[in-house]
């Protein structure tokens, strides 16, 4: 996840975390790499600022400062070196090498709610934690949330024809629930937010854990080319 700031809109160009190299697979060299969004690829460069320096820059083309722009349209309002958690840009990778699934992630949204809560545990965490008073009385804010329509015989079908074992590592469901029916999560492998269809061929029934790793894990592109080999009747989109 990257945190977009004046420069990204400016001038097409902006540093990424140290901690992004690894996942670039970033050595010592420059490198070439495809950004995709909404199923429309752009090229980018991820450029040493300089051979003595530890900071890499990447640089895209002016079609997607262009895209940018018009997402964010309030980036204008921003100053040189503003720092502003609001407008991000989320890399995942694909199952094609240096390609990368693109999210743009706006304020009043609840992924960046989510993001956001996500980042402020991940710092914290890195030392021991104290014991926290907590909130008894939470905040309450509200948030913006765009929701994609499921066709429940789609949902129904996948469960129903799984028999209840998860696709993916082939365990029974872990557990039921209060009405006695066993647990499953369906897992659409490319996601509806990116375009992906809601069919039959397109979702798998997997349990809670592997659902997880699917979104999150270091080893989910190797999962869901697994997925595609394993189950006959799901296709790539």
């Amino acid at each position: 996840m990257k945190e977009l700031d004046f420069s990204s809109f400016d001038q097409g160009v902006t540093p990424i975390p140290q901690g992004f190299y690894s996942y670039f697979e970033i050595k010592d060299k420059n490198k070439k790499i495809r950004m995709l969004y909404e199923n429309v690829q752009y090229s980018a460069d991820l450029t040493w600022f300089r051979p003595s320096s530890p900071v890499i820059r990447i640089s895209w083309d002016r079609s997607f400062t262009n895209l940018l722009r018009k997402k964010f349209p309030t980036w204008n309002t921003r100053k040189p070196h503003d720092k502003n958690k609001d407008m991000k840009m989320v890399f995942k990778k694909t199952n094609k090498k240096n390609i990368y699934q693109i999210e743009l992630v706006d304020r009043n949204t609840l992924q960046n709610e989510l993001i956001n809560f996500q980042l402020k545990v991940s710092r914290k965490i890195k030392k021991s934690p104290k014991i926290p008073s907590g909130n008894k009385n939470p905040n309450r804010k509200h948030v913006l949330a765009e929701q994609i329509t499921r066709d429940p015989e789609v949902h129904a079908w996948v469960l129903y024809n799984s028999k209840w074992i998860c696709e993916c590592c082939d365990n029974p469901a872990p557990f039921s629930k209060l009405n006695g029916a066993s647990y499953l999560e369906v897992h659409h492998l490319k996601r509806l937010a990116d375009g992906g269809s809601d069919t039959v061929e397109n979702a798998v029934a997997v349990c809670p854990n592997c659902h997880r790793e699917l979104h999150y894990g270091e080893k989910r592109t190797e999962i869901l080319d697994a997925l595609y080999s394993k189950v006959r009747r799901t296709i790539r989109e």
